[in-house]
């Protein structure tokens, strides 16, 4: 986190938990939209809350990109006045699916 000027924490001092559902009603799995909530716990054990997007591929690849503001945006001030890219504002990856 020393990009963000911010002190370190350990990843277990995080306590995140995500809870997830499909936007097609009647569906419980598979590709498509989706909407997560993740709660974690940030500096001084603030518990957050932060929603997002998933387009989720056939192939278990997927987008997730931040909705509303508590993220913040693509970019971020740092405590210095410098501008960083904001790593949680949209990212991809794959499940593990085997």
């Amino acid at each position: 986190m020393t990009w963000l000027e911010l002190p370190p924490l350990a990843a277990g001092d995080f306590a995140v938990h995500a809870a997830c559902r499909r936007l097609l009603l009647g569906e419980s799995g598979g590709s498509g939209e989706w909407t997560c909530t993740i709660t974690w716990k940030g500096l001084n054990r603030r518990i957050v809350r932060d929603s997002y997007e998933l387009f989720v591929t056939t192939d278990g690849c997927y987008t997730a990109t931040a909705s509303g503001e508590a993220i913040g945006g693509p970019t971020l001030k740092t405590e210095s006045g410098r501008d960083v890219r904001n790593l949680l504002y949209e990212f991809e990856g794959c499940f593990d699916a085997t």
